[in-house]
């Protein structure tokens, strides 16, 4: 819809301009009063069964969770989130929403690249990452370079974490929460 391929970023441009002219229209003609009951996002998980499903998180539920995060662990602006994982896997929420509330950066890696050490180990230390949320499996590989320099905390689920793991990432970077 009056659009034409130059094969380039023109079409790229129109394409974002009819887009945004649409949303413009569809907001100027809407009469809905958004809450904290309206939907803010969505999770999805496979759960105990296996088959994914979607989990709707009410607005207001995504803004407490995120504020009480941001409490709890004193995020801020001068934190660097290293952002892996898919948009509606549930370690999304706080690395996206907080790194948002609090005005700090997501540090996005390649698709992928949370599995190439050297990737990695550079990214982590050329962006300062402070904080990352991974597989037990994962932050093991991690423990053999200096990918968590500079964290500050480092979150492990999706699979247990051993005692062993959890010693090892204490003494090898005891001020990592």
């Amino acid at each position: 819809e009056g659009l034409v391929d130059s094969g380039g970023s023109v079409a790229v441009t129109v394409m974002e301009e009819v887009l945004l002219s649409r949303l413009k229209k569809e907001i100027k003609s809407s009469t809905r009063v958004f809450s904290s009951s309206s939907l803010g996002h969505v999770l999805f998980t496979s759960g105990s069964t296996g088959r994914p499903k979607g989990v709707m998180v009410e607005h207001g539920s995504l803004v407490s969770f995120t504020n009480s995060l941001i409490f709890q662990h004193a995020f801020c602006r001068h934190d660097r989130f290293m952002y892996s994982v898919s948009f509606t896997f549930d370690p999304s929420v706080m690395l996206v929403w907080c790194a948002l509330a609090t005005g700090a950066q997501a540090v996005v890696a390649k698709p992928g690249g949370e599995l190439d050490i050297d990737y990695i180990e550079l990214l982590s230390m050329s962006q300062g990452v402070t904080y990352v949320n991974l597989a037990p499996s994962v932050i093991q590989t991690y423990l053999q370079s200096r990918a968590l320099v500079n964290c500050r905390m480092a979150w492990a689920g999706g699979e247990a974490c051993t005692p062993q793991l959890a010693q090892q990432i204490l003494s090898q970077y005891p001020w990592v929460q």
